[in-house]
């Protein structure tokens, strides 16, 4: 939506990583396609990640959606929470942008 009504331009998006796939992906425990996010990740390919808040809490298999929640935790959320930090939260919106973290950062046990 920001590229679409013009309040940024420029800004090359990277559709293999889009939310869908990455939900389809991780609903599939896809370990060839999320070996290759996790290195993107680890490189810092991205300097911003614009997303809604990420939220990591388990939920139980009888919650709705419990067990696609526990599948996006795991195999997303986590990993890019270590490999990246919350800059701001926009509430009002519901955008979250993550910057990558500073420095060597070791997410081995963070990651599926």
């Amino acid at each position: 939506q920001l590229l679409t009504f013009g309040f940024i331009s420029g800004v090359p998006l990277v559709p293999d990583y889009d939310k869908k796939l990455l939900i389809e992906r991780a609903l599939a425990k896809n370990e060839d396609y999320f070996a290759e996010f996790y290195m993107d990740l680890a490189d810092k390919r991205f300097s911003l990640i614009i997303t809604q808040p990420l939220n990591t809490p388990r939920k139980g298999s009888v919650d709705q959606f419990g067990e696609e929640n526990n599948a996006w935790v795991k195999w997303a959320a986590d990993p890019l929470l270590c490999y990246y930090e919350v800059k701001q939260t926009l509430t009002d919106v519901n955008v979250q942008l993550l910057v990558p973290r500073s420095g060597e950062v070791d997410c081995s046990e963070d990651l599926p």
